[in-house]
């Protein structure tokens, strides 16, 4: 999928995930713009992906940032609504999450784990069994490691165990773990989602694109799940 990336990216919104995309893309060869509407010295980290070569434009944002751009990377805060976002969606550029991201560039098997509740403990309880197992893995996402900025330190043998979010799984669209799970699903986030059934049609997304040779775990005893 690396094609897929075209020639120039957009990241909106230079958090960690975003700063860690810029740098992976970089790394790639690609031309790189980060957009935030947070001045440069509320954004640590920023300097790095700067002196990697990407470009910063901070204030407010507008379609004029679109110029150009083949691929935009959408950070976990910034919902769909964002007006620079639903423009890149008007236009028809594709928008990714920092997760989509990974999985197009990144040839390791990832589990992925989310729910409402218990998302970071059972992600660090599934890291440790894999660590136990003898199965080499990094465990990231969510619980406090952006996905992409494991690359270039992978083993070939290494597996990713992924914290995902519903607000990392409403934009993957190629996105196939080879095991996922849903913990449970309960009322939260709906300022963003706005309704349940948006909130667990962005959770399933994680699944719709296995194959029969994929796992899918699911809570059979919680009633929106089932």
């Amino acid at each position: 999928m690396d094609s897929a990336l075209g020639k120039k990216v957009l990241i909106v919104g230079a958090s960690r995930s975003g700063l860690a995309a810029a740098l992976l893309l970089r790394d790639l060869g690609r031309e790189v713009v980060l957009s935030d509407r947070k001045p440069r010295e509320e954004l640590p980290g920023l300097a790095d992906a700067e002196r990697a070569g990407a470009v910063f434009l901070p204030g407010p944002q507008d379609g004029a940032q679109l110029a150009g751009v083949d691929l935009v990377v959408k950070s976990p805060g910034v919902p769909v609504e964002a007006p620079l976002v639903a423009e890149a969606h008007r236009r028809g550029i594709p928008v990714w999450s920092e997760l989509e991201l990974a999985y197009a560039v990144l040839p390791h098997p990832f589990t992925a784990i989310t729910g409402t509740n218990g998302k970071t403990t059972t992600t660090a309880l599934v890291g440790h069994m894999f660590a136990v197992a003898g199965r080499p893995a990094r465990v990231l996402g969510n619980i406090g490691t952006a996905v992409t900025s494991v690359a270039g330190s992978l083993a070939p043998g290494e597996e990713l165990v992924v914290e995902a979010s519903s607000f990392q799984l409403e934009d993957v669209h190629e996105f196939r773990p080879a095991a996922g799970v849903l913990l449970n699903l309960t009322p939260d986030h709906l300022d963003r989602h706005g309704t349940m059934e948006h909130y667990l049609a962005c959770k399933t997304r994680m699944f719709a694109r296995q194959g029969p040779d994929d796992w899918a775990v699911i809570n059979a005893a919680d009633a929106e799940d089932a």
